[in-house]
């Protein structure tokens, strides 16, 4: 399971990431965390990202799918 502490409490990111799918965002899933790319368009949807991020945080599912693994590496 991968983890992040975050102050008092830790962050189960493969359990937030398919909150995150749910909401129709699609962050990558690499090396115990989420990978999101952000360009000069994304100015318009970057306050409901984090808002949906931090919805995802504070209330997070149930890890689905399998975790994945940037380039292969383990």
């Amino acid at each position: 399971v991968s983890t992040v502490e975050s102050g008092s409490s830790t962050l189960d990111m493969a359990a937030i990431g398919p909150e995150l799918n749910d909401g129709g965002w699609h962050p990558d899933r690499q090396q115990g965390g989420l990978r999101v790319m952000v360009a000069p368009g994304h100015d318009r949807v970057v306050d409901a990202f984090v808002a949906d991020l931090a919805d995802a945080a504070a209330h997070p599912g149930t890890a689905r799918g399998t975790d994945h693994v940037y380039g292969g590496v383990v």
